[in-house]
């Protein structure tokens, strides 16, 4: 069958279209979204600042900013072009945001970071690994060794490491067991009607979840409207992790120790939670 003139005209057009916006993206450093495409890993400790209430890391153009805005709660804000964004936010409450505690600043070549009353955290010089522990040397929280968070163009993915006795609770109304460990979620509002065992997403989005190991509960509220993701070791089976589609990286840390006293701190932080929360710490209560 025979091209004609006019269709073959527009297809021209548009391939010519189509290769000079490829070519000003690789040409024109300007294009801020197209040259934000490559890969960004978190991985180099390039420099570091204390702060009054946290201490702030460079990784190249890189920066994390890990922040106690109480003894038992910790901020933790990341940007890969050097500049964190607007401090705003739809579920934390302005003046929580705006909390802060003195911290004791801690440094020695091998990692900074600062502790509080309750809390030890701590950078590694060489990795960039986060941790997080209660004063008592106990582990609560942990990047993945091997795994730094890693930006694809507008998304980001965070990876923790899994603690074999390690168990997982939360995101609002999701199907399946009550304990997370072993499967995976995405938060995005979607109205499925009829839905089943293995239906995902569902209606809510709570980016909200809480380790429970030994004990000693740590809430993770990632406070993204992005469409989320959630893993807890289905993909890597000591490895859980959480990121969204864009927006920014910027989650909190709450410390219980255990369930019902990390729900009630809660309360101040994001009320939106709290209704969902206090639930499931009944649930996990002694």
């Amino acid at each position: 069958m025979k091209c004609r003139p006019q269709f073959a005209l527009v297809f021209l057009v548009l391939l010519h279209m189509l290769a000079g916006r490829g070519a000003s993206a690789v040409g024109e450093p300007g294009h801020v979204r197209e040259t934000l495409s490559s890969l960004f890993v978190l991985n180099a400790f390039t420099g570091s600042a204390p702060l009054g209430n946290g201490v702030e890391v460079r990784s190249g153009q890189g920066v994390m900013q890990v922040l106690a805005l109480r003894d038992d709660v910790i901020r933790v804000r990341i940007a890969r072009q050097g500049k964190l964004p607007e401090d705003a936010s739809w579920a934390v409450l302005p003046s929580s945001r705006r909390e802060h505690v003195e911290v004791a600043n801690e440094e020695s070549p091998e990692a900074v970071g600062f502790r509080t009353k309750l809390l030890r955290v701590r950078i590694d010089r060489t990795t960039l690994c986060l941790s997080i522990a209660d004063l008592q040397g106990n582990i609560l929280q942990e990047d993945a060794p091997g795994w730094p968070l890693e930006f694809h163009s507008d998304s980001f993915h965070i990876y923790k490491h899994m603690f074999a006795d390690e168990h997982y609770f939360g995101l609002g109304d999701k199907v399946g067991p009550l304990d997370r460990r072993n499967q995976s979620f995405t938060l995005w509002n979607t109205d499925a009607y009829k839905f089943q065992e293995s239906t995902d997403p569902i209606y809510k989005s709570i980016p909200f979840f809480l380790t429970l190991r030994a004990g000693r509960a740590l809430g993770v509220l990632l406070d993204n409207t992005w469409r989320t993701s959630f893993d807890f070791g289905k993909e890597t089976n000591d490895v859980y992790s959480f990121g969204a589609d864009g927006g920014p990286v910027d989650y909190y840390l709450l410390y219980g120790p255990d369930a019902k006293r990390m729900a009630d701190r809660s309360r101040a932080i994001a009320p939106s939670v709290v209704a969902w929360l206090s639930a499931i710490a009944f649930q996990l209560r002694d």
